[in-house]
């Protein structure tokens, strides 16, 4: 793993979220949420930013469940275009909060 890329919960995780990277190279890894109290919906829920920035911006960060959780919520998290950039991307929560408590694994993978 790489020690200087981080993860952090965003605003839509609620308080008391916590954010850790499981495995990561930068390029591919495993995000790990935990939700705490008061979730958003509509909100970044997660903000990874890459051990040093890349030569140019990702065509594309795809993300993908790695839990169940994440699974049966897959459809109400997305990567909005504005957030990704050579440092870094977000994670936004839908049109519906996240449950409150919950462990998400998310697998991503920036395209280049």
């Amino acid at each position: 793993m790489n020690s200087d890329t981080q993860v952090v919960p965003g605003a839509g995780a609620g308080i008391g979220a916590t954010a850790t990277l499981v495995r990561t190279d930068d390029v591919n890894g495993v995000m790990r949420l935990i939700t705490g109290v008061g979730t958003s919906p509509d909100s970044p829920v997660l903000s990874l930013t890459y051990s040093s920035p890349f030569e140019q911006i990702p065509y594309a960060i795809i993300i993908s469940p790695a839990n169940s959780v994440a699974a049966k919520n897959f459809n109400n998290i997305f990567v909005p275009l504005s957030s990704v950039t050579q440092a870094g991307f977000d994670v936004n929560s839908g049109g519906s909060a996240l449950p409150e408590g919950a462990e998400f694994d998310i697998y991503y993978s920036a395209g280049f």
